[in-house]
């Protein structure tokens, strides 16, 4: 089957927000942090359209897509750091999670980012995901807790 790992178009709009909304919607709403689809469009096309987002076609259909920004670190603004804001993988191919790192990867060395910072939803295999991420030279440093103040 044909793999291809490109940047967004305008046309890749709709799939990025089903991708998003599916992937992320009921984990949110869940917490108490339910998007609504208009704000929840707002962002991808944010992100779609200053092209900060890589797709991965598998026969010609997106079946992935991760979105990022890039900062100075806190410590440091010398260091550029590449973070991972957004990152969905409908693919029934297990493999193609493998593939959209390895292209996170390639596109954070392409912006000479120094660091890449991955982030995890709570309730997705984290030990399985730590020991993935480990395997791929990612080391452990954060993790984050959120309470909604309203």
């Amino acid at each position: 089957m044909e793999l291809l790992i490109r940047a967004v178009e305008d046309k890749d709009i709709g799939v990025c927000f089903d991708m998003t909304k599916q992937m992320y919607g009921d984990f949110m709403a869940k917490h108490g942090l339910a998007m609504n689809d208009k704000d929840l469009m707002n962002v991808v096309n944010m992100f779609v359209t200053k092209k900060q987002v890589l797709v991965l076609e598998r026969a010609g259909k997106v079946v992935a897509m991760t979105a990022w920004t890039l900062s100075p670190h806190m410590a440091n603004a010398k260091i550029i750091v590449y973070q991972e804001v957004l990152w969905c993988c409908n693919s029934p191919v297990k493999t193609d999670a493998f593939v959209m790192l390895r292209a996170i990867e390639k596109k954070a060395a392409e912006l000479c980012a120094d660091i890449v910072v991955l982030s995890n939803l709570s309730e997705m295999n984290e030990e399985r995901l730590r020991r993935i991420y480990k395997l791929k030279g990612f080391e452990y440093l954060e993790t984050h807790y959120a309470k909604r103040r309203i």
